[in-house]
């Protein structure tokens, strides 16, 4: 039987009221160890029946947890996170949005513990979103910028996923790996980006330009390693009221400069996903320039 008070708080972050329930969300970092379970158990419940929760479209405890367990550092929450971010699409772009795109790479990278098989098993799990997948690799990327892994291990890793195998005709999988693999000083692996280019394979949503690869290689790896430094900060979840009080879906405070706005509450506008995911994309080019 559940305490009252964490009834109390989890009944608060259920339900979608168009207010960021900051409280609550104080409530369970005061209480992170009695919430966690509940926390847990909401991402292992959609996860069991994604369709219940794409029709419902208020249920937002999910949501909630995932930005709480990726403020944790929960551990005990990685193989949910990774099963949860597993979900195939277009079922995990209904139910969080953009919230792939933008907290993604920081939820999986703190919940890891420094194991990162998990996330490289989502990497090439074909059956996954590819944005999932996509942003999976950024956390290994991130991980290699934090020196918890090494860059030529992570790079080897991306080197085996040009196959033309790893995902359908057209998808954006390939150009988020090179993505990935740019953001690391693509030097090495130049020839096989070539390589895959020339077979179609960076065919998906974002455009990769040869002067995007020209100016990644003018910079040292300890430069592009710095710059996602800079990024793992920008996307730092020691706030999470400062990541969640930027989402378009609460529109109780203005937006924090410098925030994107993650397309929340995610299940309820679907028509400008795509193109919001490939602005984005462009922007962060643009900005490498």
């Amino acid at each position: 039987m559940p305490d009252p008070e964490i009834s109390a708080i989890s009944q608060a972050l259920e339900r979608y009221s168009g207010k960021y329930e900051q409280e609550a969300v104080e409530a369970a970092i005061a209480h992170r160890e009695e919430i966690t379970p509940y926390l847990i158990d909401s991402l292992e419940k959609v996860a069991d029946n994604p369709p219940q929760f794409l029709e419902d479209l208020d249920y937002y405890l999910y949501i909630y947890a995932l930005m709480l367990l990726g403020h944790f550092h929960e551990t005990r929450a990685h193989q949910a996170i990774v099963r949860f971010f597993s979900l195939p699409s277009p079922i995990l772009d209904e139910l969080v949005g953009d919230i792939v795109t933008e907290h993604a790479p920081t939820i999986l990278y703190n919940t890891s513990g420094g194991d990162f098989d998990l996330i490289k098993s989502l990497v090439l799990n074909r059956q996954a979103d590819a944005y999932a997948r996509g942003e999976a690799a950024r956390a290994l990327a991130y991980a290699v910028a934090a020196g918890q892994l090494p860059r030529e291990e992570v790079l080897s890793f991306f080197s085996t996923l040009f196959s033309g195998e790893e995902a359908g005709p057209q998808s954006t999988f390939w150009d988020l790996i090179a993505d990935c693999i740019l953001d690391l000083q693509p030097g090495e692996l130049l020839p096989i980006i070539r390589e895959a280019d020339e077979r179609g394979l960076l065919d998906g949503d974002m455009v990769l330009t040869e002067g995007d690869f020209s100016r990644a290689l003018d910079l040292s790896v300890d430069h592009c390693l710095e710059r996602l430094r800079q990024e793992m900060a920008q996307r730092s979840m020691d706030d999470p009221h400062r990541q969640m009080l930027s989402w378009s879906c609460f529109r109780n405070r203005e937006r924090e400069p410098g925030l994107s706005l993650p397309d929340t509450n995610p299940k309820r506008d679907k028509k400008a996903k795509k193109s919001k995911k490939k602005m984005a994309k462009a922007s962060k080019h643009k900005n490498r320039r």
